[in-house]
């Protein structure tokens, strides 16, 4: 059984999780336990993530019939493919809602203006370089020990810049 979860602002999806459930349950108890129970546990970001975080299944003996742990993280855990980088692709701008992904790398760099533009797949791309932020209208670089950071609840879990 299939379920789409969604993260809403206002009538925008912000964020959607495809939730396939029972079919990832292998019954240990016997070929023919059903399952009774099934618990998934998502967590939602204020910037507009959604990931995964826990699932389990038991079956009418008891059993665990299956126990999945993502731990969180989607993003970018795998390296990106040539041309883009691990940057922060947009949803919503007003309020800021984005996520971490492999984004197209583009040429701005850091303190020069920059823009959102739709990509192919209706989400926001920024225009700057690998390794900067399109935040306010100027791209910034990660925050680091040698400036002031800035943090906002619209960018990803662990994303601060330098103001």
């Amino acid at each position: 059984m299939n379920h789409v979860i969604e993260l809403r602002s206002g009538s925008a999806v912000v964020a959607s999780f495809s939730l396939y459930g029972e079919q990832y349950c292998d019954p240990q108890a016997s070929p023919d336990s059903r399952i009774i129970d099934y618990t998934a546990d998502l967590f939602a970001y204020p910037s507009g993530e959604l990931w995964y975080m826990y699932d389990k299944g038991v079956v009418v003996d008891g059993f665990n019939a299956c126990v999945g742990d993502g731990s969180g993280g989607r993003g970018c855990d795998a390296p990106c493919a040539t041309g883009t980088s691990c940057g922060v692709r947009a949803v919503l701008l007003e309020p800021l809602y984005s996520q971490a992904r492999c984004v197209p790398t583009g040429a701005a760099t850091a303190g020069s203006a920059c823009a959102y533009a739709p990509g192919s797949d209706g989400f926001l791309y920024a225009d700057c370089a690998a390794g900067l932020t399109c935040y306010d209208g100027t791209c910034h670089a990660s925050c680091g020990s040698d400036c002031t950071c800035i943090t906002d609840a619209g960018l990803p879990p662990g994303t601060s810049l330098c103001e």
